[in-house]
């Protein structure tokens, strides 16, 4: 398994694929999801 590091990705673009992963708003499931929390999702991945 490769995090974002070993693959070229930096923390540069986080903010905005967050909200366009969100659409702008909260991610519905099992639990809800802000483009805050996708964000932080994405830096535990570098």
């Amino acid at each position: 398994m490769y995090n974002f590091v070993e693959i070229g990705i930096d923390d540069t673009n986080f903010k905005v694929m967050a909200e366009k992963a969100c659409r702008g708003d909260v991610l519905q499931g099992f639990k809800h999801l802000t483009p805050k929390d996708v964000e932080n999702i994405f830096r535990m991945c570098l």
